[in-house]
């Protein structure tokens, strides 16, 4: 980690560590307590202590591939088996999309085949009108490289060159892209609304998605809007607002890929607001139409202070 990735990481411990402090917990006996020198984590709700350097991640929101940058902490367990698993999707997504209108600025995995030698490599489109190509072949390949090269030398005549490209390379799943998007919106949500909004039974089903990927517990019905010209006029953040007539959190992202002409992909997704008593949100949003009208209501702000009856277990990392 670079030294100010390190400067960051110290100074969000610091920040969560009081917030954390800040909270009053009411347990089931009825005692009060607080948590010091510890922050709890946006994901598993597990307190973590502050001293636990090696357990606790910078988290880019939204992933750094898709124009993210640090913006909290969570724990290294949630980051890996969370983030680890469905990050790369939403990328490749965005990857595949921006294939489609300039697919000169890819670079594929290839196989050249060359008098019956083949070799691994990589073919890019340099025009397509003019139907250029720029092909590179992979030195590391050890067996066929002296070979091909050779062959390449003394008895290629300029035509005779079989290219096989791969499409595959740029894996593609699509339910983990969308739960990408779901974790950045969770976590943008928290960071604007504290943890008064996450302490709270009815975004237990979101958590449980996030960590189980392969399950399908919300249905996808809390991406609402995706992308490239949805609410142009308004500016990335978390707002209170209405999906046709259900009140709700709604959580504006834009996305983008680091590479020159990349167009900007917006989401819009839907949490539970605070005072929702049961998580019927997504079972109502899964029985509308794919076209739903989103209406702002105003901008979200950080929830105030107050007690919390505990109803989980909070326990550190071992």
């Amino acid at each position: 980690m670079s030294g100010n990735g390190q400067r960051k990481k110290a100074f969000l411990i610091e920040k969560y560590c009081k917030k954390t402090s800040e909270i009053h917990f009411v347990s089931s006996e009825g005692r009060d307590f607080q948590i010091m020198d510890a922050f709890i984590c946006p994901l598993c709700l597990n307190a973590i202590k502050k001293n636990d350097i090696d357990i606790i991640t910078l988290e880019d929101v939204p992933p750094k591939s898709v124009g993210g940058s640090p913006k909290l902490i969570t724990c290294k367990p949630c980051n890996n088996v969370v983030g680890g698993k469905i990050e790369s999707f939403l990328h490749n997504e965005l990857l595949l999309a921006h294939l489609l209108k300039n697919p000169e600025d890819i670079p594929f995995k290839s196989e050249y085949t060359l008098n019956g030698v083949k070799i691994q490599g990589r073919f890019k489109i340099k025009s397509i009108e003019n139907h250029e190509i720029q092909c590179s072949i992979d030195s590391n390949d050890i067996n066929n490289y002296p070979v091909f090269t050779q062959e390449m030398d003394h008895n290629w005549d300029g035509s005779n060159l079989e290219i096989k490209y791969d499409l595959t390379s740029v894996k593609r799943n699509d339910e983990y892209a969308n739960l990408s998007i779901l974790k950045s919106a969770y976590l943008l949500a928290f960071a604007k609304l504290g943890y008064m909004y996450i302490l709270n039974d009815n975004l237990d089903p979101i958590r449980d998605q996030l960590h189980n990927p392969d399950k399908n517990i919300l249905r996808n019905s809390f991406l609402v809007a995706m992308g490239v010209e949805i609410l142009q006029d308004l500016e990335d953040g978390v707002y209170y607002g209405f999906v046709e007539n259900i009140y709700c959190v709604l959580v504006v992202m834009t996305f983008k890929l680091k590479k020159k002409n990349a167009l900007k992909h917006r989401a819009v997704v839907a949490l539970p607001t605070p005072e929702a008593k049961e998580s019927s949100l997504y079972s109502q949003l899964s029985r509308m139409p794919n076209n739903k009208k989103i209406s702002i209501k105003k901008e979200a702000e950080e929830l105030p202070l107050e007690p919390i009856h505990e109803k989980f277990e909070l326990k550190s990392i071992e």
